[in-house]
């Protein structure tokens, strides 16, 4: 042969993707302004997949384009992939992702807020879940690579800040506990080394020693200084110890320190940050629970441009403050409860049991406008100096200075209203769940933050007294 010909072997069976056409592209930098289909990606076993795919993403234009594999990818990279290239349902897969990228506005896939991008990314693919994996490379130990991938930037602790906002605003959702890592309160790092000191002066000079407790005289030394003659004799008295029990012990003592020389059982143990070499007990480093996401209703709303829910004027009619401020104010107000008498409070929690059922049945602005009236009275009902928060679709209420005689009247107020709207057409088949909690309660069950939050959310689904109205 005269000609020197080299052929590239993919080891893939295009007969499968019939009828598609398929071409090939030697790299990314050869893919076409306007994206394709859908692509199939292989690798060197020099290149990174998450390096690729990142490459990809990064172009705007691809940033939501249908990519399969073609080779081994690792169990926990999977899911930054629509599937295998050699997947009978890639056809199908790659429509469906594609149909529903049909229905986000031009705007919206343009955007550049993280937000939008996760979201739009997760609406198209509404069986794909944001998966993290422990890595010994990043100093934050929990990496969330779709993340890194969509937002072309190295994991960080902002991605899992982001990921909580988001499931605290109700669009994404905690899908099963994966892990639980202990951080540094400082700079939020997860590498961290365990270090005993001494108790005294926290030296770090120790080392094990076996001591020696005379019982006549009270002496307590090492014991090379007690052994005379291969006999232990005590070195102040010259007591011969010769029973163990009887003229002396072992004491549980067993370790010195070199620096002050005082000799203690166990020493103090420390938690060191290696990445700010902030030092502190255990129990002061903070516990990060890690999860998997996966986007909520609200979340594909949202990604299409609609704010379907019934709260969207919520914050028109109450003084509304963030969920995590607002759990801090309720903590600060337990502790005042605690110490003086004269301070006392209610939570109040109301919640729609059946939202996605009632927008389907009276469609978006019947429902919104049931709750615009509902909100009217319940704004006479609720005082200038009560606050309101809201998240997963719960309202709360802190009601400052409200006794268990204040929510009772409260909440006859608040049922004659619902039982007024739910009589109307309009609010057929609406379903609220009431519940509240005194600060005499919470100091006396020994609750905090989310505990309280809990139990009301217990006493709502278990005691029929709070359910007002009747489910669709």
């Amino acid at each position: 042969m005269n000609q020197k010909t080299v052929w590239i072997i993919n080891n893939i069976n295009a007969e499968k993707l019939l009828p598609l056409e398929v071409n090939e592209a030697s790299s990314i930098a050869e893919l076409p302004a306007e994206p394709p289909f859908a692509l199939i990606l292989a690798k060197s076993p020099q290149q990174d997949w998450i390096d690729l795919v990142k490459e990809i993403r990064s172009k705007p234009n691809y940033r939501f384009t249908p990519i399969f594999y073609q080779g081994d990818v690792e169990s926990n990279l999977r899911h930054i992939f629509d599937g295998p290239s050699d997947c009978e349902l890639l056809n199908k897969t790659a429509n469906q992702i594609n149909e529903r990228l049909l229905s986000v506005s031009k705007l919206a896939l343009e955007s550049l807020n993280k937000e939008s991008i996760l979201l739009i990314y997760l609406y198209s693919r509404p069986n794909t879940y944001v998966q993290g994996f422990k890595s010994a490379n990043s100093p934050y130990i929990y990496e969330y690579p779709l993340l890194t991938i969509l937002y072309n930037e190295a994991s960080g602790l902002e991605h899992w800040q982001l990921l909580e906002d988001l499931a605290l605003k109700d669009l994404l959702s905690q899908q099963g506990l994966v892990d639980e890592i202990k951080i540094c309160p400082a700079c939020g790092s997860g590498l961290l080394n365990l270090k005993n000191s001494c108790p005294n002066c926290h030296s770090i000079d120790v080392k094990p020693q076996r001591f020696v407790h005379c019982f006549a005289c009270g002496n307590i030394a090492l014991v090379p200084e007690f052994l005379r003659q291969e006999r232990l004799i005590c070195t102040r008295c010259h007591t011969k110890l010769e029973e163990l029990g009887i003229d002396y012990e072992i004491p549980l003592e067993d370790k010195i320190c070199n620096t002050c020389s005082h000799f203690f059982a166990e020493p103090a143990v420390d938690l060191v940050c290696l990445l700010c070499q902030h030092t502190a007990a255990p129990c002061e480093f903070i516990a990060r629970r890690l999860y998997n996401y996966c986007i909520t209703h609200r979340g594909e709303y949202l990604a299409r441009g609609i704010e379907k829910s019934i709260y969207t004027n919520f914050s028109h009619y109450f003084k509304v403050i963030d969920y995590p401020v607002f759990l801090s104010i309720l903590s600060w107000q337990v502790k005042l409860a605690e110490r003086y008498s004269s301070v006392f409070f209610s939570v109040m929690v109301l919640h729609v049991t059946n939202e996605d059922e009632f927008i389907e049945l009276h469609g978006e602005k019947n429902s919104e406008r049931l709750m615009g009236q509902l909100f009217t009275t319940l704004k006479q009902v609720f005082r200038e100096s009560d606050l309101a928060a809201r998240t997963n679709g719960t309202m709360y209420f802190f009601l400052p200075l409200a006794n268990q005689e204040s929510c009772l009247v409260i909440f006859e107020r608040i049922k004659q209203t619902i039982l007024q709207l739910i009589s109307t057409e309009i609010g057929k088949g609406l379903a609220i769940g009431i519940s509240y909690m005194t600060s005499a309660e919470v100091i006396n069950n020994s609750l905090q933050d989310d505990l309280i939050m809990a139990e009301l959310q217990t006493r709502m689904l278990e005691h029929n007294l709070y359910l007002i109205g009747d489910k669709v």
